[in-house]
């Protein structure tokens, strides 16, 4: 599959060779070398790791031949996860379909079969983003923080909003996944799915950085109260985007935080964007003006 200006989306793999292109409801394709598709990859060194404090990360990894202890402090490192300097916790690593269950910090993660883990302290029990978004502080901190009104301060409070509905390629398959939004990124996680998920409708986790985030907009709100939403981000090819839907009280939220961390956080692609929009707006009005 490919969009109207050529690129292909590597988020659909490629057909089977019997499908009638009919089938699939489009009309642009693209044709590319064997060897150099994406989804041809030798291996996937991509991991998830869900960190003590009830945040996830996806680390893509040089090789898997590293031991796990080594896994956890990269973890820790590329979130910047803050430790007490005074307290010396010890953490265990778990795969996430076994809880409870640490693994030996010398097994090398190539040898482990999935790609999905927790950190968890020792004596302590997992975090996972549900808990972290539903737990600590007063319950008026906790519903003015869900509402996506609060102060300036508690903008930067990373907040997960679940159960919202991505469209993973250009025929609008849905797929459910959490959406997690900090200061610096956005992350998408997506739910576990069963078996009989078609294979192109599945959704891999994926991170985007806010200081590349250009705009969030609502797109629709329907009767049913469901709304749809996108935001806008710059990618190698210029500017793209990822749309989502969700009840409408969810949407507004995450509309609301991602907006007042783009008006409080002013990075150089939201400049060039707003700069692209506003030359695109003159020449929209320059042939209006000639038309009359």
């Amino acid at each position: 599959s490919a969009d109207d200006r050529g690129r292909v989306e590597p988020d659909f793999p490629a057909f089977e060779r019997r499908d009638p292109i009919s089938k699939f409801g489009f009309t642009t394709f693209g044709l590319i070398d064997i060897g150099i598709h994406p989804d041809n990859n030798e291996e996937d060194n991509s991991v998830v790791v869900f960190l003590p404090d009830g945040t996830f990360i996806e680390l893509e990894l040089p090789t898997k031949e590293i031991a796990m202890n080594e896994l956890i402090e990269k973890s820790f490192s590329r979130r910047k996860f803050k430790t007490n300097p005074r307290v010396s916790y010890q953490y265990n690593i778990e795969r996430k379909d076994t809880p409870g269950m640490p693994i030996d910090p010398n097994t090398i993660l190539s040898s482990i079969s999935t790609n999905e883990f927790y950190i968890v302290r020792l004596n302590s029990k997992r975090r996972s983003p549900e808990n972290r978004n539903n737990s600590g502080g007063s319950n008026h901190e906790r519903s003015k923080n869900q509402s996506g009104g609060g102060t300036t301060a508690d903008v930067d409070i990373y907040q997960l909003f679940q159960d919202v509905t991505i469209y993973t390629t250009k025929i609008k398959i849905k797929v459910l996944v959490d959406i997690g939004i900090s200061d610096e990124k956005i992350e998408i996680y997506p739910k576990r799915q069963g078996g009989s998920v078609k294979f192109w409708a599945k959704q891999k986790s994926a991170s985007y950085k806010m200081e590349h985030i250009v705009a969030c907009d609502i797109l629709e709100k329907k009767t049913s109260g469901i709304w749809s939403f996108n935001f806008v981000f710059i990618s190698d090819n210029g500017y793209d985007k990822r749309e989502f839907e969700c009840p409408g009280n969810v949407a507004s939220r995450i509309h609301t935080k991602i907006s007042q961390l783009l008006s409080l956080h002013s990075s150089p692609a939201l400049k060039d964007y707003l700069d692209y929009q506003e030359k695109k707006l003159q020449r929209r009005q320059s042939w209006h003006f000639n038309i009359k």
